[in-house]
């Protein structure tokens, strides 16, 4: 508990000091570091896309900023505008720029305004500008913040993007700087493209030389795999499209077709059409999926492209694994390689979902998911193809190999045909005489199994109803922040004492199904009072709640023999419904009587009692039904049931008295509970 207690007020401790930062100023001082705006920033989402930076200026607006707590900013994909505030003081004798690491951001507007409140600077950009008509000809989004020295400044940024997911990685430093920076960037990517390349020219060698499609689909799921991180790391404004800013929102159109290929290449590589031909059907449905994605890309629906994509690439990624699984099933060797392939891919699929949904905090790694993903995805898809070719030349001269050794046992198999026929007649009628009788008992063991199970399970869902209530109960008060130390002390200690009590009971009732696999029965030394105390206090706070005074009137430290599961689990269940069945402010008396050498246990209460029909009917098996308590209590219908059960397998028995509106009483009758030696004394 001191553990939970300390990482709550680390995380109190942080959560206030970014709140903190978040008031504070950004100070530039260093020409060799680079700094995180983030920390600095709040946010506004315009969801109607209609606010202008005179109405942000707005005290209304200004106050609907919100710190940004995220580290750093992202909403997925989304239409709304998104706009920033932080502000800066600038102690360089030169200005700083301003980079963000999502360069397929659609626009960017930047405004500058000094400590008068007066526009100073404003600029847009985005990937639809060419690299020409951008301030800093480059492929990343790079402004120069116009900040003098020594001035205070507040900054604006306002963020739209249809064709792409909304990451707001900032970092401010001098143009050296950020130019250092990208430059171990590029060496990665560089890697990364020279990897895809030389794997897609190998591909169609491959396909060339073996007319396989398999390698010529990959080979183009590899080229619109790569082109798309291209526009995705603005890579293609560099190198390729530098006139051409409309190739930017073509991010959709790419991942489509990546799709359509890993769907053409997975049926050609597991051989669908043969192997699950069913499959295959939806396999070839999926298709038609993105070639709609296609369509809205080109049309100029870049978001709903983008959408559907999303959704789409899910139904398709599970549906891909589950036919490998399937195929692996039906024997294919090679879909096991291919299996281990594309979990990968999967596994970063969900985690940048998960990242674009704000699920999962962003870093240097998650930002690069799914280009890490895929490198791994399209190694492992190479090797793959390279074992079917192996498999296949191995399965060749097995077969060739089959095939001579075939022909000569050929010959020995007629000769010895009919002896071995009469032999296995012979030993399959024994074996099935034999089966027969190991069937019939294993029957018979499945069938007592099975009633068993059912009890345990029984006891369960209905034994651990009143010990999790009372822990989702206090687990409520805590989430009240009007409670004081004192209050929310007393509650953690009744938290920790249900916990306990439930633990208890969870082994009780694992010690009880342990024991009912056994042929005899194992008594225990019971203090009887100190046990029913036990059980009383796991139920206090469900008694309070009803305001119910529970009273033990038991005789102190009298020792009883009988089995102490079985009783703790009979006293549960009847201390359990008559608070459930007891109005507010009423009482549940829990007394003894000693008729030698027996034992009466007696749970008493003043609530609302049972028609003769319900008595009458209490203990059928077949009858058994749950009423609600006078809170609405909900109840399985089993309680009574079960204890009735138990005592009858441990000698004892279960009595009820009841009127309406009168009250019940439950007496537990324990046989030869009284050891012959306190029954001399007393």
């Amino acid at each position: 508990m001191r553990h939970l207690v300390s990482i709550f007020l680390i995380i109190l401790f942080l959560t206030s000091t970014q709140l903190a930062a978040n008031e504070s100023r950004l100070i530039i001082d260093d020409y060799y570091s680079f700094y995180n705006p983030n920390l600095y920033a709040k946010y506004l989402i315009d969801d109607e896309n209609q606010l202008n930076i005179h109405q942000i200026l707005n005290t209304e607006y200004q106050e609907k900023f919100n710190p940004n707590i995220q580290g750093i900013p992202q909403s997925g994909l989304a239409s709304s505008n998104i706009w920033f505030k932080f502000t800066v003081q600038n102690l360089l004798d030169t200005s700083p720029y301003l980079e963000l690491d999502n360069p397929a951001l659609d626009t960017l507007q930047y405004f500058l305004f000094n400590k008068d409140g007066k526009l100073v600077h404003q600029i847009t950009t985005g990937n639809y500008k060419r690299i020409q008509e951008r301030e800093i000809r480059n492929g990343q989004l790079i402004i120069d913040l116009h900040l003098n020295q020594e001035e205070v400044y507040t900054c604006y940024i306002k963020v739209n993007s249809k064709s792409s997911s909304i990451m707001m990685p900032m970092k401010i430093a001098s143009l050296k700087k950020l130019y250092e920076i990208n430059y171990d960037f590029m060496i990665w990517q560089g890697i990364y493209f020279g990897l895809v390349l030389f794997i897609f020219i190998y591909n169609l060698f491959l396909y060339i030389s073996l007319q396989d499609l398999s390698h010529l689909f990959f080979a183009m799921f590899i080229a619109c795999i790569g082109l798309m991180f291209t526009l995705i790391k603005g890579l293609g404004m560099n190198y390729m499209w530098n006139d051409f800013p409309e190739f930017n929102r073509l991010t959709p159109l790419l991942g489509a077709a990546s799709g359509i290929f890993i769907i053409l290449f997975t049926a050609q590589f597991l051989n669908s059409r043969l192997k699950t031909p069913k499959m295959h059907v939806w396999l070839l449905a999926l298709v038609g999926f993105y070639l709609i994605v296609i369509g809205l890309n080109v049309s100029g629906a870049h978001f709903l492209s983008l959408k559907i994509l999303e959704y789409n690439s899910i139904i398709v990624l599970f549906f891909l694994l589950f036919v490998a699984i399937k195929s692996w099933q039906n024997g294919f060797e090679p879909s096991k390689f291919y299996l281990l392939a594309w979990s990968f891919f999967i596994i970063g699929f969900i985690l940048f979902l998960f990242r674009e949904n704000g699920l999962i905090a962003i870093n240097q790694f998650m930002a690069n998911i799914l280009q890490i993903s895929s490198t791994i995805t399209i190694l492992f898809m190479s090797f793959a193809l390279s074992k079917k070719i192996n498999i296949y030349i191995e399965k060749r001269n097995e077969a060739q190999e089959l095939a001579l050794s075939t022909a000569i046992a050929h010959e020995k198999l007629i000769s010895n045909q009919n002896q071995l026929l009469e032999a296995k007649v012979n030993q399959r009628t024994i074996d099935l005489e034999q089966t027969i009788s190991t069937l019939s008992l294993q029957r018979k063991d499945l069938h007592e199994a099975n009633n068993f199970k059912d009890k345990v399970f029984s006891i369960i869902s209905h034994d651990l109803k009143s010990p999790i209530s009372t822990l989702a109960g206090l687990l409520k008060l805590m989430k009240i922040k009007s409670l004081d130390e004192l209050e929310r002390a007393k509650v953690v200690e009744n938290l920790e004492i249900a916990l306990k009590n439930t633990k208890n009971l969870l082994d009780n009732i694992l010690a009880w199904a342990h024991k009912n696999n056994r042929d005899h029965a194992e008594n225990d030394e019971i203090d009887l009072y100190n046990t029913i105390e036990e059980i009383l206090l796991l139920f206090q706070y469900q008694a309070d709640l009803k305001s119910i005074k529970l009273i033990n009137m038991v005789e102190q430290d009298f020792f009883i023999y009988a089995n102490k599961n079985m009783l703790q689990l009979v006293l549960r269940n009847l201390i359990s419904n008559a608070i459930k069945f007891t109005h507010k402010n009423g009482s549940v008396e829990i007394s003894m009587i000693q008729d030698f050498p027996n034992v009466l246990i007696i749970v008493k209460d003043d609530g609302i009692g049972m028609s003769k029909q319900i008595r009458e009917n209490l203990f059928k098996s077949n009858e058994h039904t749950s009423t609600p308590g006078t809170e609405n209590e909900k109840g399985t219908g089993l309680g009574l049931m079960l204890c009735k059960e138990f005592l009858d397998k441990y000698n004892g028995a279960l009595h009820v008295e009841s009127k309406q509106g009168k009250g019940t009483t439950f007496t537990i009758i324990l046989k030869n509970a009284i050891p012959i030696l306190e029954t001399v004394l007393n």
